[in-house]
């Protein structure tokens, strides 16, 4: 590539950096004036904070913030591997499913599906 090629390849770049860099510019304006938006809503909302108002949202709507993982639950509870829970995957897959078939079947983790089918519980 000549010099006169890579000179226009590089002003072609930084005229498409350019509008980029405008692109950007104005998603974060935006994203700043929704947020100051946001602020008075909390502040005129009568609440101590964002995270009471939106409790008292979900409480309204009825909606369980604890299987959101956001605001209101905590860590998960983590299932225990039982023997029972093994060979229900196995009885699964012997009929030929993959095992993303059995963990959405059955509401598992791909990971501990795999490993169940592979014989990493059959200390169980």
């Amino acid at each position: 590539m000549s010099v006169e090629q890579q000179l226009k390849a590089l002003e072609q770049d930084e005229a498409r950096l350019a509008r980029k860099k405008q692109r950007l510019i104005e998603q974060l304006d935006k994203q700043r004036e929704a947020h100051k938006e946001l602020d008075a809503l909390v502040a005129n909302s009568g609440y101590k904070n964002a995270r009471e108002l939106i409790k008292a949202l979900a409480v309204r709507n009825g909606l369980d913030l604890s299987r959101m993982g956001g605001t209101g639950g905590g860590r998960k509870t983590r299932a225990r591997m039982t023997a029972a829970t093994r060979d229900q995957i196995k009885t699964v897959a012997k009929g030929g499913k993959t095992a993303y078939a059995v963990s959405k079947e059955l509401g598992i983790s791909y990971p501990v599906v795999k490993k169940a089918m592979d014989g990493g519980y059959d200390h169980l």
